[in-house]
């Protein structure tokens, strides 16, 4: 219970924003030796109560329904002909945990020890190990070999191996809003000789069924509707296959072989797979007719070079922000995208375990690219956001103007004040930020924790 005085309640630390990182650090505080009183705000609800947050295969649901979501838009992305894309946040107690695809994967170790070479000690892959495995409470399996010292086993979120994993082996802070970082993603739908390959028919064409299997999550948590609805997950690099003059130019420029800057053990594509056909509308209005068996192949872009911004609209609270991820705004991401798609496009089309089951693309109207330049054509018209969007609070050293905040998270010429969410981030992992997220929650209650011992300032 919070201290109080006539009717003004004290407490020893507030923290904005109930988000992923935020609700992990007001209990670690909270449930510190010192017992701190800590006041946790959220502009949302509770997630409790709302089913398809809590439901893995809620999650196309929960988009459409937007109870839980900013509902914020980009401004129109000139890389993307000009379409407007969602920038979904999450409005609720948890953040964008909430409204997630239950994704627990850390990146590349070269990652974390990137940023720690900006200038940032303390966040290198060694130093963010604890905090990873802090959260976490790692549920083995039998059929897959897992490296156990890497995973917590005390932490109140519960992990476990993807079952398909067997298959593959101040105040003027210039950098406020600056230096947005996303993952942009690719679509590409294809249909397959056997229905029964895909999860379509359950999806879009039996309510009854549909409606039986969240009954049986509700009463029991089992059934098909604890399943996660992506398959498997794949890291390329493609600096070996990729030949494209806008590459090549890039290289010379830069005098370097590998012109994104991802280091020779950082990926620069994933790809990852749902057996349900999950383009948004605004893309392919058109859902699988019954009979019809389609599956969806995203591609990733790991290590983006386009930096968008955040801005104020106006001086109200309540107005959406203007936000622009400059999507495509440079040739080199769209050339490296491109390369991603093409490549997976050859193997499921050629490949020894998909050939024989593909018929093509979907919707059956159209067809794909048969080389580079029209797999760019695809990227700008077919892209959309990974929801990822991260960095506007960039964690840099004093010599570099456009840092907001310092490698212990307080921010420049303010007293009492630290941003502890992937915002701060210098660069995305490779990967997917739900367990940066986390671990950043942890690490700033534990430096929070360590001044307060020592007598330091907030």
């Amino acid at each position: 219970m919070a201290n109080t005085k006539d009717d003004i309640v004290i407490y020893d630390y507030i923290i904005i924003g109930g988000g992923t990182s935020g609700a992990v650090a007001a209990r670690r505080l909270a449930e510190g030796k010192d017992h701190y009183n800590v006041c946790l705000i959220e502009a949302g609800p509770s997630h409790e109560g709302i089913d398809n947050s809590r439901m893995p295969g809620g999650l196309p649901a929960l988009f459409q329904e937007n109870l839980i979501d900013w509902g914020y838009e980009m401004v129109p992305q000139k890389g993307c002909g000009n379409r407007v894309l969602a920038a979904s946040r999450g409005r609720v107690l948890g953040g964008c945990s909430a409204l997630n695809g239950t994704v627990f994967t850390r990146g590349a170790k070269a990652d974390y020890d990137r940023i720690a070479d900006m200038g940032n000690p303390g966040w290198s892959w060694n130093d963010m190990m604890p905090y990873f495995k802090a959260s976490e409470t790692f549920h083995p399996a039998e059929w897959h070999q897992a490296d156990l010292s890497a995973h917590g086993t005390d932490g109140p979120l519960h992990t476990e191996p993807q079952p398909l994993a067997p298959i593959s082996e101040k105040i003027d802070l210039p950098g406020v809003g600056e230096n947005l970082l996303d993952h942009p993603i690719v679509y590409t739908s294809y249909q397959l000789k056997d229905p029964n390959l895909t999860l379509d028919r359950f999806f879009y064409h039996s309510p009854d069924t549909l409606a039986l299997s969240i009954k049986e999550w509700h009463d029991t948590k089992t059934g098909p509707m604890t399943k996660f609805i992506f398959g498997c997950f794949a890291l390329k690099r493609i600096d070996k296959t990729i030949q494209d003059p806008i590459w090549e130019a890039a290289k010379s420029e830069q005098q370097c072989d590998d012109p994104t800057g991802q280091l020779p053990n950082q990926p620069h594509i994933e790809f990852f797979n749902s057996e349900l056909y999950i383009v948004p509308p605004d893309l392919h209005p058109q859902s699988p007719s019954n009979g019809e068996g389609v599956f969806t192949l995203i591609t990733l872009l790991c290590g983006p070079q386009a930096r968008g911004t955040v801005r104020l609209s106006s001086s109200d609270p309540t107005s959406k922000p203007i936000i622009d991820h400059a999507y495509f705004d440079n040739d080199l991401d769209v050339a490296v995208l491109a390369e991603g798609c093409r490549l997976a496009h050859e193997v499921l089309m050629k490949g020894r375990g998909t050939k024989d089951i593909m018929i093509g693309a979907w919707p059956k109207t159209t067809s794909y690219p048969t080389d580079l330049n029209g797999w760019k054509e695809h990227v700008r018209a077919l892209s959309g956001t990974c929801c990822h969007a991260s960095g506007t609070c960039k964690m840099a050293p004093n010599n570099d103007p456009m840092g907001v905040v310092d490698n212990r998270l307080r921010v420049r010429n303010v007293e009492g004040l630290r941003v502890a969410d992937v915002s701060i981030l210098p660069i995305l992992n490779s990967g997917h930020p739900q367990a940066p997220a986390y671990a950043i929650g942890e690490k700033v209650a534990h430096m929070v924790l360590q001044d307060a011992e020592t007598g330091k300032s907030f």
